[in-house]
């Protein structure tokens, strides 16, 4: 999660847990773009919204993801969000000035816990055009999200057991897993 925040590419001076888990994050990100459900996924929202369908495609895949949380991890969402944090906070000195901000209002808030409900989600949607004054269409694309809701959710349930095998035959960390 942190890799969003790096001003450049290059590798930040990090532990070696750290480092993996940035060529994770990348490697994801490369696999996610690439996947027929998500290509799917980002057709629904191209026409109205061109390049940011990328970003909402991932956004609500983190909604589908803590909907249905209990098919792919064996703890509950809140015990599980409650030991990311306590793991980031340990790696507090390699935030971002701007990672360091969103993880305080993602802990206070709850964000991670948070996104299985739509109406946190089209929250986010509507949020995500502060930082990005260019994307102009919250409502329409909450709207396309809920017309679409079905499609997008069996896409999403098709593309997330796929991410974690793809995940677990390139990054075989235990860690992650507990």
């Amino acid at each position: 999660m942190m890799g969003d925040f790096l001003e450049n590419p290059k590798v930040p001076d990090w532990n070696s847990e750290m480092i993996q888990g940035l060529a994770m994050h990348r490697h994801i990100d490369q696999y996610t773009d690439s996947h027929p459900c998500i290509r799917e996924i980002r057709a629904i929202f191209f026409p109205r919204i061109r390049h940011y369908s990328g970003v909402i495609a991932d956004v609500l895949l983190d909604h589908y993801l803590g909907k249905h949380w209990s098919l792919f991890h064996h703890q509950a969402l809140e015990t599980f969000c409650q030991n990311f944090h306590e793991t980031l906070e340990q790696e507090e000195q390699a935030f971002t000035p701007a990672f360091q901000r969103v993880f305080g209002y993602m802990k206070s808030q709850a964000w991670l816990e948070r996104y299985g409900e739509k109406r946190y989600m089209a929250q986010t949607i509507h949020r995500f055009q502060l930082r990005r004054p260019n994307f102009n269409a919250p409502e329409q694309t909450i709207e396309l999200w809920l017309k679409h809701y079905p499609a997008i959710e069996r896409l999403s349930l098709e593309f997330l057991p796929d991410v974690a095998h793809e995940m677990k035959s390139h990054f075989p960390i235990t860690s992650l897993e507990q």
